[in-house]
């Protein structure tokens, strides 16, 4: 879990260049997307939380936070 400065809780999942298209990734991601809408709508919840699918070539050519933000697959 990486928390950023815009105070972002992000569960972050890296994955080989190979697995990224793979249906059990994209099953955990489409799981992830359907928690975060979930805990980011529960009024309970005070954190803001996101998830981020990265693969080693987006990992590999990130300079910063910001870069591997903008290069992943976010939700």
């Amino acid at each position: 879990m990486v928390n950023d400065e815009d105070r972002v809780n992000w569960v972050v999942e890296g994955k080989r260049d190979s697995e990224v298209a793979s249906p059990v990734v994209e099953a955990k991601r489409d799981a992830a997307r359907e928690w975060l809408q979930v805990v980011n709508n529960d009024s309970a919840v005070s954190d803001h939380w996101g998830y981020l699918l990265a693969s080693e070539s987006v990992v590999a050519s990130a300079s910063s936070w910001l870069a591997l933000r903008r290069g992943a697959q976010t939700q």
